[in-house]
């Protein structure tokens, strides 16, 4: 139970990185589809090193084509967590990552990205490109949206 409840729907079941169960399943099903240019985009901010994005963007569909959406992030999670100690030119690019299939790499240790913030991502690809998913609740530029994504709204334009 979380003092501040789901970042998208507000509710104050058990929650998963400020999500509840409910609305993780919604994004994850949107994700479940063939992979969607938003949804690359959402990817591509959370990427260490942003090179080669039209090559990446084509690698992306096609390994949307074997796994999830959400499968595909696990894994970039747990590669950012083990190259953020490395200079730039030992990160691989992004294309490449797709390519070898580098989403299946065995997890060394313990070691785990720091939560992403869903807010945070949707906010930051609405900014950018305009989508919003029905399911994350009111847009960030709509009245009726929680302070919080309003706030975060107002920083990312600034």
């Amino acid at each position: 139970m979380s003092l501040f409840g789901c970042a998208i729907c507000g509710s104050s079941g058990d929650l998963f990185h400020h999500v509840c169960a409910p609305c993780v399943e919604l994004i994850m099903a949107a994700w479940s589809g063939p992979a969607t240019e938003d949804e690359f985009e959402a990817w591509w901010t959370l990427y260490p090193r942003k090179v080669g994005k039209d090559a990446a963007r084509e690698k992306y569909r096609k390994a949307r084509k074997r796994v999830s959406a959400e499968a595909l992030v696990a894994g970039l999670r747990h590669y950012v967590a083990s190259v953020s100690e490395k200079e730039r030119e030992f990160i691989a690019h992004p294309a490449t990552w797709l390519n070898q299939g580098r989403w299946q790499d065995e997890q060394v240790g313990g070691d785990y990205a720091p939560a992403v913030d869903m807010d945070e991502l949707h906010v930051r690809t609405f900014v950018k490109g305009g989508f919003w998913a029905t399911t994350w609740g009111p847009k960030p530029d709509d009245p009726d949206a929680p302070p919080k994504i309003r706030r975060m709204y107002e920083e990312a334009r600034a």
